[in-house]
């Protein structure tokens, strides 16, 4: 049994109302299963050795307000089959060093081949679903302002 991500793509289509962020599109199609990328970006689902980039902030202050309540009551509530909420903005993704060490390790006895293959797990991703997700926020953030674009994950087993 694997860890799942659901999410979505957000965007604040509006400079003059902070609060007011939209749905815009579900991640469940577009991005899999990938314990290297979980791990990296939010801190699910890996081995622990690297700092994540966003773990488990829980939800944002700001919601769409099109977000169904039984969803958010669903993900607010602690249950053994949600192990992790976060949520990470384009201005982050676009700092990601992604073919370099990341960040913090979390152990100074890393093994070395299995940092290269955590990279090359993520450049895999990249080049495949990963990737789409990110174009489809580079597109967002260059009509809404790269602060105005961010995703909404969470993890089921």
């Amino acid at each position: 049994m694997g860890i799942d991500i659901h999410g979505w793509t957000i965007i604040r289509p509006y400079k003059n109302d902070k609060s007011y962020w939209r749905k815009v599109i579900n991640i469940d199609g577009i991005v899999g299963r990938n314990s290297s990328m979980f791990d990296y970006l939010f801190g699910i689902g890996g081995y622990g050795y690297f700092k994540p980039v966003a773990e488990n902030r829980r939800l944002p202050k700001e919601l769409p307000k099109d977000i169904d309540p039984l969803l958010k009551g669903e993900l607010l509530e602690e249950s053994k089959d949600n192990i992790g909420i976060s949520w990470l903005d384009w201005t982050e993704i676009k700092k990601i060093k992604w073919n370099k060490k990341p960040d913090g390790m979390m152990s100074d006895r890393i093994n070395k081949e299995l940092l290269r293959n955590d990279i090359k797990k993520r450049r895999l991703a990249l080049a495949g679903d990963w990737g789409l997700l990110f174009k489809i926020m580079k597109s967002l953030a260059q009509k809404y302002g790269d602060e105005n674009v961010r995703i909404i994950v969470w993890f089921c087993n």
